[in-house]
């Protein structure tokens, strides 16, 4: 197991959220008289956040993650049946899936961001093989304009002001923290790059997390066998790759060529 994976296996207790970000509702719109056809992989499933929703419409779904106190928390709420089922697997190596086994693939929450760039390569590789030739890939990832990254202030409540004087103290303890683990890199340096390995605010600074240029993600894709289709920010909007500068992720909807 490796760090990034420690990671998240200690803060399997953060993953409760149900709902669905905007460019999955998007997509969710884009595919809606398609999705009772569909064979779904949905890849770093985590707790489930996503199955709840595609599990009940599509004609297969298949969820998996690397951390195997992710999946053991699905097979709980969920169970298994027919058309429901979740493995504990490795995007890097989804050799017990044959070719062109599904008809679309989901990698959400920024996880392909949790590899080396070598690791990502081989991840999109990975997806190609298993990816039905006329079926679509769509994941997230961090753009590389979200650094520096900054941690915003709560507002004041007056109605519980000991309680808005303590968030704004932790605030404040982890702005300065962020100050001080960058204070030696220069931004326009690190924007200046194709994609950057880089260590935010999350997870209590534990995270090794891939940042990328827009335009070099939609580059990634090309040079991997991909076209992308669609470009969203995070309010759902559609953006051009070589033109955005988005200050936090984008989703990419693409396809086989």
């Amino acid at each position: 197991m490796d760090e990034n994976q420690r990671v998240y296996e200690r803060f399997i207790h953060e993953y409760t959220w149900r709902e669905l970000w905007p460019p999955e509702r998007a997509i969710l719109s884009r595919f809606k008289s398609r999705w009772h056809q569909i064979r779904m992989l949905d890849i770093g499933v985590g707790t489930g956040r996503t199955t709840y929703t595609f599990a009940a419409i599509t004609k297969e779904y298949v969820g998996i993650d690397y951390v195997p106190a992710m999946i053991e928390r699905c097979l709980r709420i969920f169970g298994e049946n027919a058309s429901t089922r979740f493995y504990v697997c490795d995007a890097r190596d989804l050799s017990r899936f044959v070719e062109q086994s599904f008809d679309f693939v989901m990698f959400s929450w920024n996880g392909i961001d949790a590899v080396s760039h070598d690791e990502r390569m081989k991840i999109l590789k990975e997806v190609h093989r298993v990816l039905d030739k006329k079926g679509h890939f769509f994941f997230s990832t961090h753009s590389i304009y979200e650094f520096p990254f900054r941690k915003k202030y709560p507002v004041f409540n007056t109605r519980n002001p000991l309680r808005s004087v303590y968030r704004w103290a932790y605030a404040a303890k982890h702005n300065l923290r962020l100050r001080w683990m960058y204070r030696h890199i220069d931004v326009h340096d690190i924007r200046k790059q194709q994609y950057a390995i880089l260590t935010p605010p999350d997870h209590r600074y534990q995270l090794k997390t891939y940042y990328v240029r827009p335009e070099y993600q939609a580059k990634q894709l090309e040079e991997t066998g991909f076209k992308t289709e669609c470009v969203y920010n995070r309010f759902g909007e559609d953006v051009d790759p070589r033109e955005t500068k988005e200050l936090s992720y984008l989703y990419f909807l693409c396809r086989p060529t």
